[in-house]
């Protein structure tokens, strides 16, 4: 509830940047997004994370990855036509790019 409602596009961009730059575990999220790029995990952006706040302590939310098994990379290829989409990441996107 909480983070969702911090980040909410109903919240102006100034209002949404302050809530992650005071409730967010900034140095935490910028190593969890270098290690998925230099681990070439590319699966399924949308849930294959935790969300977790470490409440009565610092009370910031970080991100704890699962599901990492498309990382260095198995399965599909980064230069295959659905990753290579703008809209790669978003299920819902690509069902209306592709026309399906």
């Amino acid at each position: 509830g909480r983070f969702i409602q911090g980040i909410s596009p109903s919240r102006t961009r100034p209002e949404r940047e302050s809530y992650v730059f005071d409730n967010v575990t900034i140095p935490v999220m910028i190593n969890y997004l270098a290690t998925f790029a230099v681990t070439l995990n590319h699966d399924r952006l949308q849930h294959n994370y935790y969300m977790y706040r470490d409440t009565g302590r610092s009370n910031e939310w970080t991100m704890i990855p699962w599901d990492v098994d498309r990382s260095f990379p198995e399965g599909a290829q980064l230069t295959d036509a659905r990753n290579t989409n703008i809209y790669y990441g978003d299920s819902d996107h690509w069902r209306v790019a592709s026309g399906s």
